[in-house]
């Protein structure tokens, strides 16, 4: 079966198919299991997400909506990888926004300012510990960096819903424009 040969290739995380491959398999029960959810077979679905059968490949639009959404329901770790993959090809990133809404005002938004300058803090020891006995970034330290960093840029998206929503909040009082 192809699906089972394409498992034991050697995965690019920074692809954005075997990102969602790989995202795919961390799926609660698995790729069968999602495959169950999807209402196909295993091997119908191991077929789309190999990135080397172009002809059944999953659809971008409405069909990777689909999986992405069951995925991030399901709170399957690191879903987002395909997409931060895809817009890594294209020169960009891309940064989750919070599951919560964002409520409060300018104490709230206080705190995120004050929690983006912690986050830079730990961004600046992780660089200079990386650093500082041989100048170079070893894997570990460049997994180590990728969560402060990541960790960092979701303490800056939730700041910018925070924004966006006090704005709302004062539009729709009629307070500003």
């Amino acid at each position: 079966m192809k699906g089972v040969l394409y498992m034991t290739k050697a995965l690019n995380p920074m692809d954005p198919q075997d990102a969602l491959y790989a995202a795919a398999r961390r799926f609660p029960g698995g790729i069968k299991r999602l495959a169950e959810l999807r209402q196909t077979i295993p091997a119908r679905l191991y077929e789309k997400l190999d990135k080397d059968n172009p002809r059944n490949a999953i659809q971008w639009g409405p069909e990777l909506d689909d999986l992405l959404d069951q995925l991030r329901a399901a709170r399957t770790p690191a879903w987002h990888e395909p997409m931060q993959a895809f817009c890594y090809r294209h020169g960009g990133v891309f940064v989750p926004l919070p599951d919560e809404p964002a409520h409060g005002g300018a104490e709230m938004l206080t705190d995120d300012i004050l929690e983006m300058v912690k986050e830079q803090g730990r961004l600046a020891a992780v660089i200079s510990e990386a650093l500082a006995n041989d100048h170079e970034i070893d894997s570990k330290e460049l997994l180590r960096f990728q969560a402060v960093h990541a960790s960092a840029l979701a303490t800056l998206a939730r700041m910018g819903e925070h924004v966006r929503e006090m704005h709302e909040q004062a539009v729709a009082a009629g307070r500003v424009r």
